[in-house]
């Protein structure tokens, strides 16, 4: 599955993990969209993973920093094996 989160978010949340940790090792092998200013809010961040994976950011985004959280869920929302 595909999250994509705004870079500043995304360097928040980062910042409150553990780097042993698994969400660390998740968000680490993202990559930066280079988007254009007209189509999207500035630089954005995605990444793949499976889904136990995005739901294990979603609880570690909604303990430690709420603002990565809709991102995630939104992320969730989009998967077919979810529902």
């Amino acid at each position: 599955m595909l999250i994509e989160m705004p870079l500043a978010t995304y360097r928040g949340f980062m910042g409150r993990c553990l780097l042993e940790s698994r969400e660390y090792e998740i968000l680490k092998n993202s990559a930066i969209g280079h988007v254009p200013e007209f189509l999207r809010d500035g630089n954005v961040v995605e990444f793949f993973c499976a889904v136990d994976d995005a739901k294990l950011l979603l609880t570690r985004a909604k303990l430690f920093y709420p603002a990565a959280a809709p991102y995630i869920e939104e992320g969730l929302g989009d998967d077919e094996f979810v529902r």
